[in-house]
Order: structure tokens, then sequence, then C-alpha cells
């Protein structure tokens, strides 16, 4: 058995919060059958590599996903 190690970013980061907030909030994303769960993962690996903040959060809080 396998698993990924998935390293979350900080929910309360703000761009986290601003990035999420424009992606869900806009009704013509979901609508338009976009990707959004692609999008926001896209979005938390290229977010991983620049923020200090979401890098100490993920750390402290990896986990394994199988």
């Amino acid at each position: 058995m396998s698993g990924k190690w998935n390293a979350p970013v900080d929910e309360d980061c703000p761009e986290v919060r601003e990035y999420m907030d424009d992606l869900y909030g806009d009704p013509m994303g979901e609508a338009m059958g976009a990707p959004l769960g692609e999008f926001a993962e896209d979005f938390r690996s290229k977010h991983m590599a620049t923020c200090k903040r979401c890098q100490e959060y993920g750390v402290e809080n990896i986990d394994v996903i199988y």
C-alpha cells in the first residue's frame, strides 16, 4: 500500500483565501463545467513554492493520502 504526501496550504493565508474566494465564488466557473479542483491544486502547488507561511503550515500538518 503506497501513499502520497500531502502538505496543505494555510486556509488563513490572505493569498489562499483571496484565490479560493474568487475561484469558488464565481458562479460561471462551476456552471460552465470548469475543473475547479484542478485549478485549486495548480494554485496550491505554485503557491507552496513561494509562501513561507504555507510551507511551515504544510510541514506542521502533513498527511499521507492513500
